[in-house]
């Protein structure tokens, strides 16, 4: 029988598995029941939901969860783009290089102006595709036909139309895997249900104790050593509640682990943006990139760096995530869930010349 689970993330960034059910058949009328069984026990569906291209699963969420938003993982969708398209290329790498950043900028790119330009640039790449040699010689009936139906979803997977939901930076379903590769390690085909339930009730335990203890030991943190703090930060104390209050803390005392470095660029849609880092990783090199001097394709390179994990890239010399941040948001999307500057703002925040900037800018985040 098929195991599968549901997760989500806590407010401590961490991944949490829900709840988990098993099915002796990956067909709609199942997946329609787990989903079911969901809503009932937890009294709602949730608000967004990544899965792969499965279509009896989308068919049931569909019927069942009809209000929830639907979105694909993009790391799923990569490998099916790889199975259809580089073998036109098999000879070729640097076209098809050329091709991969083509699709990874569709799908990266997340402001309004890449949302009104998708079908151009979506059709570029169709033409870029249908014009190598290779294209000429092979039928590539099927692979246009399977192009045609991913930009049909554009809304599901590409970046300028699923940033306008609060997905908490997820951009793929490699949270859910990350609980598969944890489960494996007491589950077999062999394990009995009680033993399996039992000891996915003690992984929930577990995670959640550790996940309580963090947002103690970074609470507590903010009350050690000599940390300064312009006035700005105590500032924004006052014009939130305590539940908040605790939550700005933990990120107060997270954001001195961070360095950051403003995207210089005369471009409008880029000025006020920082590229953002764990200290150990030199954001000034990150932003150089090795494919293009470009302040597109510093972006892009950043990007790759920062969901390296879900697009099946080595990032051993990435140690931590990294991301663009400004004074008003940034990717990782705290803000936009929680409604107070995350530690990546509060980095750019700090860097600021000016405490009468500082202190617009913390109103403005409030």
């Amino acid at each position: 029988m098929k195991l599968a689970c549901f997760t989500t993330i806590d407010n401590c960034g961490r991944t949490q598995a829900l709840a988990a059910t098993v099915l002796s058949t990956e067909d709609k009328d199942h997946f329609a029941w787990a989903y079911a069984k969901f809503k009932e026990i937890f009294g709602s569906a949730p608000n967004v939901i990544f899965t792969d291209s499965d279509p009896a699963m989308a068919l049931a969420l569909n019927d069942v969860w009809p209000q929830s938003v639907h979105l694909l993982c993009t790391f799923h969708i990569w490998k099916n783009f790889w199975q259809h398209i580089h073998p036109l290329f098999i000879n070729d790498n640097a076209a098809w290089r050329k091709t991969a950043d083509m699709w990874w900028r569709l799908c990266k790119t997340s402001d309004e102006l890449g949302r009104d330009s998708f079908d151009d640039r979506f059709d570029e790449l169709v033409k870029f595709i249908t014009c190598h040699p290779m294209s000429a010689e092979k039928c590539i009936t099927k692979q246009l036909e399977w192009l045609q139906s991913l930009k049909d979803r554009k809304w599901q997977w590409a970046a300028c139309f699923t940033w306008q939901h609060c997905t908490r930076g997820i951009h793929s379903t490699q949270r859910a895997e990350a609980i598969h590769s944890a489960i494996k390690q007491f589950c077999s085909k062999t394990s009995l249900i009680l033993d399996m339930v039992q000891d996915l009730e003690q992984m929930a335990e577990e995670q959640s104790m550790k996940s309580a203890m963090d947002a103690l030991d970074m609470m507590v943190s903010t009350t050690i050593g000599n940390m300064h703090t312009p006035p700005a930060f105590d500032e924004i104390q006052s014009l939130i509640t305590p539940f908040a209050r605790k939550i700005l803390n933990a990120q107060i005392a997270q954001f001195v682990r961070y360095q950051c470095t403003v995207i210089e660029d005369d471009d409008s849609l880029l000025s006020g943006r920082f590229l953002v880092c764990v200290q150990c990783v030199s954001p000034t090199t990150i932003a150089a990139g090795n494919s293009s001097d470009s302040p597109e394709a510093r972006i892009s390179d950043y990007n790759d760096l920062q969901d390296a994990a879900d697009y099946g890239m080595d990032r051993n010399s990435v140690s931590a995530s990294t991301h663009i941040a400004t004074t008003r948001g940034c990717t990782c999307q705290f803000k936009l869930n929680w409604g107070i500057p995350c530690q990546h703002m509060l980095r750019v925040i700090f860097n600021l010349p000016s405490a009468d900037e500082q202190t617009q800018c913390m109103v403005s985040s409030a």
